[in-house]
């Protein structure tokens, strides 16, 4: 079979594939999602090699990572000192509790994470 005859065969099958995964994909996707996409195709194409379409995906998608999550806040309520807390142990004697008292608010903060 002759090249060219093969590489317009291959080339009618990614384009169809393109066309059905890629195009059709912008309905269910978010916009910067799909520009992800867009970008990793655009990479491959001007750059020719594979590697640096898959470096380029790795760097959108952690970049859209940390800038998704960053967003979530990762504490509920305010942090609290030591000495809002109450405890059942106390230390034995008022110079043993001062002492507790003094690095339960000044060395401890205690934050409530979801």
């Amino acid at each position: 079979l002759p090249k060219l005859f093969l590489s317009a065969l291959l080339f009618f099958a990614g384009a169809g594939f393109v066309t059905d995964n890629m195009w059709g994909s912008r309905k269910f996707l978010h916009v910067n999602e799909w520009l992800e996409i867009v970008i990793i195709v655009i990479v491959f194409i001007v750059a020719g090699q594979l590697i640096w379409a898959v470096l380029a995906g790795v760097i959108l998608s952690g970049i859209a990572f940390i800038a998704k999550y960053a967003r979530v806040p990762a504490i509920v309520g305010r942090p609290r000192k030591g000495d809002e807390v109450n405890t059942r142990d106390r230390p034995v004697g008022e110079v043993g509790h001062q002492s507790f008292m003094h690095i339960a608010s000044e060395w401890i903060m205690i934050v409530h994470l979801k």
